[in-house]
């Protein structure tokens, strides 16, 4: 495909693959008119946290105050293992320099932060696909495509990690891409760098260097790999270490970033029909379709109930979280068990949420009742989506570098999807699926305008 497209790019559009002065005055241009889109357009002025914001916000007031990584409202600071520091650290440092809780600084540095991701995709798609016509597509596309949640606005309008994960994430795979290509020391050790902020950041990634790994000893074995290969992870333990380190000496527990939650996880992805559906204490469980004996649903919202007392803002995020967690695992393996079938079909519905199809999921759960024109038409359109990142897998294949481009949103659909359908955890996959539809396009657009040269040559 490399040779392919970088000999196509040149029919279709005469750019050249070397970077130029131009290319810099174009990225600058598309920089500006979409952080004004982002800005005023695609984002809100943060003015009330909620949730997982109001965690953060005091994890990062906190560590300015002194008073340790705690999410506590009020003394005794008890040390928190519910999240992990990178994200209230980078917090703390605005709110150190601008002010505390100056939630506008953040959304302004957090559009920068996606700004900065949109530039990223222009340099993975050039690197692998060697075609500046593709880079501009992804690099155009991932600038507008605002990183929705649910409200319509751009996930940089939140205290989430969304912003610093694929942020991080891109450097990391722009690293892992030319570590890769040239195989020098340096970039292994980037790759690890960025990795493991990546992993403090959404300690779910924790295994996601293991999958890089994996992948790069499956391509070369030879002894200048393997060296590089050690020196990447011992990098990665390295960096991840301190924060392990801190973890046993406060909890006397070897927890290597963050409690899993793999309870709620599992319980989650036990009783779930709806993609937009997450469990709450007192949700009425009876309306996903699992039967729930009466011992098993009350202990279930009381383990429930006490663990987002503990999860939630005002809650300490200590090791009681353990506790609860390992009931709702039994709970949810229990109720699994008993219906295995119905959570394979919970799994598929999750699997199309996480890919922004819920509303089909929902259609054919029969939570949607009725379908207008509108509907058929996203779907349609969502399809048409699909149908072309598909194409660029297949005829993208054959670049090794290509392949790359899969690692992370296969690794991101298998940890997310049978347990948690939330929308925003499908994020940090966007711009790898953006490059793979980029493809997709030039692929299309190639062959419709190789098409049309042969006919004006015929006539």
């Amino acid at each position: 495909m490399k040779n392919n497209l970088s000999k196509d790019g040149k029919k279709f559009l005469d750019i050249s693959r070397k970077f130029a002065l131009r290319d810099l005055f174009l990225i600058s241009i598309i920089f500006l008119i979409s952080s004004i889109y982002m800005f005023f357009f695609n984002s809100q002025t943060i003015t009330e946290l909620n949730g997982d914001q109001s965690v953060y916000n005091q994890l990062a007031v906190n560590i300015l105050q002194n008073n340790g990584f705690s999410q506590s409202i009020a003394p005794p600071y008890k040390p928190s293992i519910q999240r992990t520091p990178a994200y209230p650290l980078f917090l703390a440092s605005i709110y150190a320099v601008f002010g505390v809780n100056n939630f506008e600084v953040v959304r302004i540095i957090q559009i920068l932060l996606m700004l900065c991701v949109s530039v990223l995709t222009f340099f993975i798609a050039l690197l692998v696909l060697q075609n500046k016509t593709i880079a501009y597509l992804s690099l155009t596309l991932c600038a507008f495509c605002g990183f929705d949640y649910y409200t319509g606005f751009g996930v940089y309008s939140y205290l989430f990690t969304e912003p610093l994960t694929i942020f991080f994430l891109c450097w990391a795979m722009l690293f892992v891409i030319l570590a890769r290509k040239d195989n020098r020391r340096i970039y292994f050790v980037l790759t690890g760098i960025f990795l493991t902020l990546t992993m403090l950041t959404r300690p779910v990634y924790l295994l996601f260097p293991l999958v890089v790994i994996i992948f790069i000893s499956s391509r070369s074995l030879m002894k200048r790999n393997i060296l590089n290969l050690v020196l990447l992870c011992t990098v990665i333990l390295i960096c991840a270490l301190p924060w392990t380190i801190r973890n046993y000496l406060n909890f006397n527990k070897i927890i290597v970033l963050s409690v899993p939650l793999s309870g709620l996880a599992w319980f989650s992805g036990a009783i779930i029909n709806n993609p937009d559906f997450m469990p709450y204490p007192d949700a009425d469980f009876s309306k996903n379709g699992v039967y729930l004996p009466p011992e098993d649903l009350e202990l279930a919202k009381t383990e429930l109930r006490k663990f987002y007392q503990e999860f939630n803002y005002g809650g300490d995020g200590g090791l009681e979280l353990f506790v609860h967690d390992n009931e709702l695992k039994k709970i949810g393996l229990k109720i699994i068990h008993e219906n295995y079938f119905v959570f394979m079909q919970r799994w598929f519905y999750r699997l199309l949420g996480h890919w922004r199809f819920g509303d089909v999921a929902n259609i054919l759960n029969g939570i949607t009742k009725t379908v207008d024109a509108r509907q058929c038409a996203k779907i349609v359109l969502k399809g048409l989506v699909l149908l072309i990142v598909t194409l660029s897998i297949v005829h993208g294949l054959k670049n090794k570098l290509f392949i790359l481009l899969l690692l992370f949103p296969l690794y991101n659909m298998a940890i997310y999807t049978p347990f948690t359908p939330q929308i925003r955890y499908s994020l940090p996959s966007y711009p790898f699926v953006i490059i793979i539809f980029s493809a997709g396009l030039f692929i299309i657009f190639n062959a419709l305008w190789t098409q049309y040269q042969n006919r004006v040559r015929d006539r």
